[in-house]
């Protein structure tokens, strides 16, 4: 494994990062030294407690998508390849290929875990997030989904449903079910993913999924330079 790592000020002299607590910028950096060479973390707690930082610290980093957990309490940097080239001759594979299996890299090779929690691209006439339908307000849930997939649900998938509700809240659980329909996917199981996803990003509420889609869409944006010569004359 390569011992010389590397940080891109594209990352680290934005906004977003600069606003955070000094604590969790300094618990990033250390992440970012100790990540193997697809930058993942196999003991970020054990980190945060040895740098003397906070839970508070490691849910920042995760809540503006600077490091993606797993359900196995791994984590992984999100712009490791903004960060780090590692040459061929000096790459050693991580051993956490489970989880690497469910990440896709995007644009810059930013990773993305494999399974979409957002509106696609370009889905005409879709609603907005937490937004239904009028004719969905007076229905059950159940009624809802068997709406959505276009078919009845069988005995098991309704028992499904109620504990999806139970556990994540009937909120989550719409949400959940609309991504899923506007992704052309009519089964519980890709909901239930859903749901999984956000319960390790520490979303709990649709204001969460909203600032967390902010948060993307502001990382995707092009950096603009925005300068006022006028301010600045010394005439």
């Amino acid at each position: 494994m390569a011992k010389r790592r590397m940080m891109s000020l594209d990352i680290v002299d934005t906004d977003l990062f600069l606003t955070m607590p000094a604590s969790t910028q300094n618990l990033y950096f250390h992440y970012l030294a100790r990540a193997d060479d697809d930058g993942f973390i196999d003991s970020p707690k054990k980190i945060m407690n040895f740098v003397k930082c906070s839970d508070d610290d490691l849910k920042i980093l995760i809540m503006k998508s600077f490091i993606i957990p797993f359900e196995t309490g791994i984590c992984v940097i999100k712009h490791w390849k903004m960060h780090n080239y590692i040459r061929s001759d000096r790459y050693k594979e991580t051993v956490y290929l489970e989880e690497k299996s469910q990440l896709t890299e995007g644009k810059n090779g930013i990773y993305e875990l494999g399974i979409a929690t957002g509106i696609p691209n370009g889905t005409p006439g879709k609603v907005s997030i937490g937004q239904y339908n009028s004719n969905s307000y007076n229905k059950t849930m159940e009624e809802i989904v068997e709406e959505n997939f276009g078919r009845a649900l069988s005995s098991f998938e309704y028992e499904e449903i109620e504990e999806l509700k139970n556990v994540h809240g009937e909120e989550l659980f719409k949400e959940a079910i609309r991504i899923t329909t506007l992704n052309n996917i009519k089964n519980i199981p890709y909901a239930k993913k859903i749901l999984s996803t956000w319960k390790i990003q520490g979303i709990k509420s649709i204001e969460d999924i909203k600032f967390k889609e902010q948060l993307k869409q502001n990382e995707e944006s092009p950096k603009l330079f925005d300068y006022n010569w006028l301010e600045d004359s010394n005439d």
